[in-house]
């Protein structure tokens, strides 16, 4: 399982700031929010749980979200418990044809959601692994405020993430959730220095755990291969 994060931060003011990728923000600033993207890769799959926290109070909130779509393929996007039912909130239907996605919700009357917690949980095929998988979360300048509030102006500088944090399959090289050829194809070129292997990819091909890849290790993949 692989984390990474992604932060965009609203303020629900004159002037708003935002960031992703868990990018460290300074304001003077009474009123700050924080939407969240935290997500892991496991078995093939990869789930991105979007998080708002220190709300101030929002009746509309539109983000978009971009996404490698060569490495991912988006399976479903769930409403969170932000801007649930239960606190007179709705998600507006997601057209999976775009990228960046619109994910866009709202309080369904006159008034401010002030709840934290959960505002969308997306789920994706994994493709073809990676260490980036190309996302960028913004918050639409036009189209998110709090009543009373008015338009809150929105920037969202990109920032690689500094923390990546995994679990892998043990010869599950190449992160689809199974270990078959593909797999020994793979390892072989990381032995013969034929191609890089991500962390990840190290961390799965170093099957007898002595921080090295080589012929031990592509013997024993093969055994787990054949079943031997």
């Amino acid at each position: 399982m692989k984390t990474k994060r992604i932060t965009a931060l609203v303020l629900c003011m004159a002037v708003l700031f935002c960031t992703v990728f868990s990018l460290a923000v300074s304001s003077s600033a009474a009123s700050l929010a924080t939407l969240n993207g935290v997500y892991t890769v496991e078995e093939g799959k990869l789930t991105l749980t979007v998080s708002l926290g220190s709300n101030p109070g929002i009746n509309t909130l539109v983000a978009r979200l971009g996404y490698d779509s060569d490495a991912l393929t988006l399976l479903s996007v769930t409403n969170g418990t932000v801007f649930s039912e239960a606190n007179n909130g709705s998600m507006f239907e997601v057209n999976f044809a775009n990228n960046p996605l619109v994910l866009y919700f709202e309080e369904n009357s006159i008034g401010n959601i002030t709840a934290n917690g959960v505002v969308a949980t997306l789920e994706f095929t994994v493709n073809e692994q990676k260490e980036d998988y190309g996302f960028k979360l913004t918050v639409d300048n036009d189209n998110t405020f709090g009543c009373g509030e008015g338009i809150v102006p929105v920037d969202v500088p990109f920032a690689e993430p500094t923390v990546k944090e995994f679990t892998v399959i043990p010869g599950d090289v190449n992160g689809d959730g199974k270990v078959n050829a593909v797999d020994g194809n793979l390892i072989k070129k990381i032995v013969l220095g034929s191609t890089t292997p991500t962390p990840a990819e190290q961390a799965a091909s170093d099957l007898n755990g002595d921080g090295k890849v080589n012929a031990v290790d592509s013997n024993l993949l093969k055994k787990l291969i054949l079943g031997a």
